[in-house]
């Protein structure tokens, strides 16, 4: 929709179409010009070119590059005030881990989900001491959701986070 503002003119952006040098022509149609079509013709071409020059922009932007995630489950000791574990997903959506971090006897697991709709789940085998239980996707699949829990009967879980 063009609209005329005291004989100029007038785009979306609030650009003046007439009497700009850019675009070739001034406040006065020439002979046998139509004013309406000819601005019409323009911004039709200018839409063109930005609409051009954006979607090249988003051809060369690059990826959604995943964020590493972690989640902790607290409510473990004697008034349930320290952490009992994390788990989570680091290296580009490719490692699942899980670390029990307080010596109870119950372990923690880390439940993933990857992009083919398959599961699987990690665990810290050697319970409060140092290192942690990990699993490195192999397939074309990156895990795209997960779940840190304690290894208990039934388990107590965090939410399930989407990365």
């Amino acid at each position: 929709m063009d609209g005329a503002l005291n004989g100029r003119c007038v785009t979306a952006l609030g650009l003046s179409l007439r009497g700009s040098s850019v675009f070739g022509h001034t406040d006065s149609p020439g002979k046998g010009e139509h004013v309406g079509t000819k601005t019409r013709k323009r911004l039709v071409s200018v839409s063109g070119v930005v609409a051009a020059v954006a979607g090249v922009g988003l051809w060369l932007a690059p990826a959604a590059a995943a964020v590493d995630s972690d989640s902790k489950l607290g409510g473990c000791g004697p008034f349930g005030q320290s952490i009992c574990g994390h788990g989570g997903v680091s290296n580009n959506n490719l490692r699942a881990y899980a670390c029990d971090s307080y010596a109870d006897g119950d372990g923690f697991m880390t439940i993933f989900w990857l992009a083919s709709g398959e599961s699987g789940v990690v665990y810290d085998h050697n319970g409060s001491q140092s290192g942690c239980g990990e699993y490195w996707v192999t397939g074309p699949y990156r895990i795209t959701s997960y779940q840190a829990c304690s290894n208990t009967a039934p388990p107590i879980c965090r939410p399930r986070v989407w990365v």
